[in-house]
């Protein structure tokens, strides 16, 4: 991403993801995407929802470790994080963060996202129907603190 894919008049702001063959020249799949406008960063929300254990939905696909497909430091051994007990959407200045913690409030996974709905489609993808109501966090409620408010209404909501 340039300067000027941010302040192309004609196409509006965008990015650019390209996949590059083995040989590091070959372009075998190039995206455009644009960039929709965000708030102001004081208009910044949060959600949170609970996500219930499920034996039956298949384990989350996030892990620790660089795959060996990359190269350089994939050791092709990863390690699966383990299921999220809460999940949590921050807006950002810099897009939209489907964030997951476990029940001690330890960080089990992260994803950007374009929009808050893009987002809420992912945990629908991943977690299916285990994925509790969504519900804003207060104002009041400090960013350091929106996931220890998620668990506690979790917790009292059972």
């Amino acid at each position: 991403m340039t300067t000027s894919d941010l302040l192309d008049k004609k196409q509006g702001p965008h990015i650019h993801f390209e996949a590059i063959g083995k040989d590091g020249r070959e372009i075998l799949e190039n995206s455009h995407v644009r960039i929709r406008p965000q708030r102001l960063e004081g208009d910044m929300q949060r959600f949170v929802a609970a996500v219930q254990r499920s034996d039956i939905h298949p384990p989350s696909r996030h892990s620790w470790g660089m795959p060996s497909a990359l190269g350089e430091g994939g050791s092709g051994a990863q390690e699966f994080m383990p299921w999220p007990a809460m999940l949590v959407i921050f807006q950002r200045p810099d897009g939209n963060f489907l964030e997951r913690f476990g029940g001690d409030g330890q960080a089990v996974g992260d994803t950007w996202h374009l929009s808050v709905e893009d987002a809420e489609e992912q945990a629908r993808l991943e977690y299916g129907e285990v994925v509790g109501r969504w519900q804003s966090v207060p104002i009041e409620i400090s960013d350091h603190d929106v996931v220890g408010f998620g668990l506690r209404m979790n917790s009292d909501s059972n």
